[in-house]
């Protein structure tokens, strides 16, 4: 087996499912509608740059997920 072979059959191991990546998106939902409400609350650049990160988050998590579901044939 070659190198790459070998390291797509890793890869295929050891990525997440899409029903795991699906669990979570609630609470991922919930931390964006209440960093978002705070920065409302109270705008300041700690509160934008805090949003900035989880939304920056929740972008990879959405983009694994739908990998995820393309490689499950969903």
């Amino acid at each position: 087996m070659n190198t790459a072979a070998h390291l797509s059959q890793l890869q295929a191991l050891h990525a997440p499912r899409a029903a795991d990546l699906l669990r979570p998106l609630v609470d991922i939902g919930d931390g964006l509608a209440a960093a978002f409400a705070t920065l409302h609350r109270d705008p300041h650049p700690a509160a934008a740059e805090q949003l900035a990160i989880r939304l920056e988050g929740a972008r990879r998590h959405v983009l694994k997920l739908a990998d995820a579901l393309r490689k499950e044939g969903v």
